[in-house]
């Protein structure tokens, strides 16, 4: 909603992030890759969404900074899910 401070983890190219962006508050859309922020930033960024290199098991957010954690076709992958999950309930 237009209330809530989203973090999107794994944004890869922004396909969610563009998208969804436009509904909220604030949208930062972060991926572990410099390439794929780099792709992402192609496309542009809107005044309420930014694109950052973050790290999902090692995030640098304050505690309980976002209403919403979103991560899509990611977590399956990651070679440590249960930190990337502790971030998730931290952030």
């Amino acid at each position: 909603s237009k209330d809530m401070n989203v973090l999107e983890l794994a944004c890869g190219s922004g396909q969610l992030s563009f998208n969804l962006s436009k509904y909220t508050k604030s949208w930062i859309a972060t991926d572990f890759s410099k390439q794929m922020i780099f792709e992402a930033r192609k496309h542009g960024e809107y005044e309420n969404l930014v694109f950052e290199i973050a790290d999902a098991t090692s995030l640098i957010y304050t505690d309980e900074k976002f209403d919403c954690v979103v991560i899509a076709n990611a977590l399956h992958i990651m070679p440590e899910p249960e930190k990337a999950m502790k971030e998730i309930y931290r952030v």
